[in-house]
């Protein structure tokens, strides 16, 4: 997702190019996330300052194309933080349910929440 957010394009083409690597990588949400399962019992002991980095990361990678957008770097980190949130809700509820759909739905609408 990192690469994809990075180079010369618009922002709405990086946005895109990173929901889909993010659909990829993530098999449509099937895929559990790393970072998250770092970040329990033993694991979290061991990796917590690493999970909060590479999250971290993600947000202020996010947030940049956002201000290249226009968007106020204030209002940017919300909504990055709040996008990453969304992903990571979804990518729960696809485990549990066993059902796509709520993760698809995320990254469908993931654009137009953050430039909208």
């Amino acid at each position: 997702m990192l690469k994809t957010l990075q180079g010369e394009e618009e922002p709405a083409v990086k946005i895109q190019a990173a929901c889909n690597s993010l659909r990829e990588f993530y098999d449509s949400g099937r895929n559990s996330c790393f970072l998250a399962i770092m970040s329990f019992g033993e694991a979290d002991k061991l990796f917590h300052d690493k999970v909060k980095a590479r999250l971290e990361l993600m947000i202020e990678a996010l947030a940049k194309v956002l201000v290249d957008a226009g968007i106020e770097k204030e209002v940017a980190r919300i909504r990055s933080q709040d996008a990453i949130a969304q992903i990571q809700g979804a990518l729960v509820l696809v485990r549990i349910l066993d059902d796509t759909e709520p993760f698809e739905r995320v990254i469908e609408g993931l654009v137009g929440r953050l430039l909208g």
